[in-house]
């Protein structure tokens, strides 16, 4: 391709993306350029490195993908599909492996800006008229004073200390890619929780993916880490899918297993992070209640939760009595040896 002709094209990519400010199109311009000089000349890198990320596809990156400061795109539910992202804590070559307490202390970092966002959220003017639009305004005057000033205690509590927020687009897609890159760092370096939270739902469609899943399901299970275990059930779906056909299907696994870690000993009282992640993340009866398990009760409807208590007492007697083998078998499977 002749110079000229190069720099026609440069030329119409960035008078349709004009919208773009002066320095973000000059990036994509040297990135461009650098794209089809390489391919004018046939000149293979030098240092694999030097070209860029390298895409999982065959190699190479998008011109606009290679630009300076630029982020991977964003993979459908990013916090489960981390690895395709890396800054230079993961990417750079020979970096050693973190250790398992490194790998620890960054996914609680990581926990921390989550919460933190939660807060945001949760005291926007937006959040705040959702809630009494679709939940308060049929709850009594007096809950509703009760729930508002749960809700502003759990805020002060979790938001205390919180970092300033990123103010711009470009600083918070940044902070996301760090974040994602600490996930696969850490499940790199074996954290139970990070491999957990790296799983991929599009690995969960094959036969195999499903019985990796549940293979690691049962790790977590394994580790007596009431906090990982009430996290089961935000995964278990994946592994036997609900067909709403037994009583069993029509139990929430997430609020299941999140009760089951509090009978196992995670924090689940009032002021607890549990309780705290639960108002600021939904409405009804969850800010004033004194635990995660009145604040469920609150959300379900009775039949339902009278099932949930059910399947948890059931749950709960298996764990302690070690017959979890088959415990996260599709439901009507017996356990095996009749426990």
């Amino acid at each position: 391709m002749s110079r000229r002709l190069l720099w026609m094209v440069i030329a119409a990519v960035l008078v349709a993306m004009g919208w773009l400010g002066w320095e973000r199109r000059a990036q994509i311009a040297d990135a461009l350029a650098w794209r089809f000089s390489a391919r004018e000349s046939q000149a293979p890198a030098a240092d694999p490195a030097a070209a860029g990320p390298a895409s999982a596809a065959d190699g190479t990156i998008s011109p606009i993908a290679a630009a300076p400061g630029d982020s991977p795109p964003k993979q459908a539910n990013d916090e489960s599909a981390p690895a395709a992202v890396a800054d230079s804590r993961t990417a750079t070559p020979g970096a050693p492996a973190l250790t398992p307490a490194q790998a620890r202390e960054r996914m609680r970092e990581r926990q921390r800006l989550q919460d933190c966002e939660r807060v945001v959220h949760a005291t926007s003017p937006d959040s705040a008229a959702a809630r009494e639009r679709r939940e308060w305004r049929w709850l009594p005057p007096e809950q509703v004073a009760l729930e508002q000033v749960g809700l502003r205690e759990a805020a002060a509590r979790v938001g205390q200390g919180c970092p300033p927020r990123p103010l711009t687009p470009e600083a918070r897609r940044r902070q996301e890619v760090d974040m994602a890159a600490d996930l696969a760092a850490a499940a790199a370096a074996g954290d139970l929780e990070a491999r957990l939270r790296s799983w991929r739902y599009q690995d969960s469609k094959t036969d195999g993916g499903r019985e990796a899943l549940r293979a690691l399901l049962y790790d977590v299970l394994l580790s007596g880490d009431a906090e990982l275990i009430a996290q089961i059930g935000e995964f278990q779906w994946q592994v036997n899918p609900s067909r709403q056909t037994t009583a069993e299907d029509l139990v929430p696994h997430g609020e299941l297993w999140r009760l089951v870690g509090c009978d196992l000993g995670a924090p689940c009282g009032r002021g607890s992070p549990a309780l705290d992640r639960l108002c600021l993340s939904t409405s009804t009866a969850a800010c004033a209640a004194p635990s995660v398990a009145a604040a469920l009760q609150g959300l379900l409807p009775a039949w339902q939760f009278r099932l949930l208590q059910q399947r948890r007492a059931e749950l709960l007697a298996r764990i302690r009595s070690g017959q979890v083998a088959g415990i996260l078998d599709p439901p009507g499977q017996p356990a095996p040896g009749g426990g």
